[in-house]
């Protein structure tokens, strides 16, 4: 994986080729001249655009396969590692103009945006804090896929859904929504279920980012046996206490990660990590 310069369109060579073709043979063709006017009258706002969006995203190429996608730079650490974002996003389907209206007056913080959703596979597929669906302007079958898809995870999502007139999740469903009537059945406490909401999904994503940091340092004791805390601090952006703790906690739920003073920093006992199995490859053999 790596880095490439996000695309922008070169003018210079085109505006110039113009100039040659329309001037040089004054004006040889008058089509041609109003063509690259009306164009070049637009095309600062199209360089603009480019720069807004380079300076916004960056373009990462998969060398293996050959594919490119864009990336959010403020989804990037400092040494160019994607980092975990919260989405403040409230999502909505089959409301009305106003209701919409009233939603974002409400929503939980100043941060947070309302994401009105065309399609109910906007609903899965966009993830947010909460989501509110007005389900009679859903199809049966896009609602039963819904249902099926929280049924299928069991509830392990972050979002909180509010669930707005017919037809009703079923039974075995009905534990993973917040079922109402209608719109107005919630307007008295809409900003109370959005901050609810709100504080839910925090919570769920520092418990998560805590877990990845304890995952990201015992991936590095195990693949750099005698990397120093100085070095696991830079490598991870954490303060130098926080790495302690996370090593402590480790050494709690059973990985043996000791400190080696021959090699002046970290590693695991013989090499052997619980989570990655090779304790019980070990016993096995």
């Amino acid at each position: 994986m790596r880095c490439v310069p996000y695309p922008k369109m070169e003018f210079g060579a085109w505006f110039i080729l113009w100039l040659v073709v329309a001037f040089g043979g004054y004006m040889i063709s008058v089509f041609i001249t109003i063509a690259g006017i009306v164009f070049w009258s637009i095309a600062p706002v199209i360089r603009l655009k480019q720069n807004k969006l380079a300076k916004q995203y960056i373009r990462m190429q998969c060398i293996t396969f050959g594919e490119s996608f864009d990336v959010v730079r403020s989804s990037l650490t400092k040494g160019g590692q994607r980092s975990m974002t919260q989405d403040y996003r409230i999502n909505t389907f089959g409301l009305t103009q106003k209701q919409n209206q009233f939603v974002s007056a409400n929503l939980p913080v100043r941060y947070c945006k309302l994401y009105i959703a065309d399609t109910p596979t906007d609903l899965i597929a966009i993830n947010c804090e909460a989501m509110i669906v007005n389900a009679s302007a859903m199809e049966q079958d896009d609602a039963d896929m819904i249902f099926g898809y929280y049924q299928e995870v069991n509830g392990c999502t972050d979002e909180t859904i509010l669930w707005l007139g017919e037809p009703m999740p079923p039974k075995a469903a009905r534990k993973f929504f917040k079922c109402y009537p209608d719109f107005d059945a919630i307007t008295d406490k809409l900003k109370y279920l959005l901050l609810s909401a709100h504080s839910r999904s925090r919570k769920s994503y520092e418990y998560s980012e805590k877990l990845v940091n304890g995952l990201k340092i015992l991936f590095l004791i195990r693949k750099h046996p005698g990397i120093s805390t100085q070095t696991l601090t830079e490598l991870t952006e954490l303060p130098l206490r926080n790495v302690q703790r996370y090593i402590s906690a480790l050494q709690v739920t059973g990985e043996w990660t000791e400190y080696d003073r021959s090699l002046r920093g970290w590693k695991l006992f013989h090499g052997f990590s619980i989570l990655y199995g090779d304790v019980w490859e070990e016993d096995s053999e």
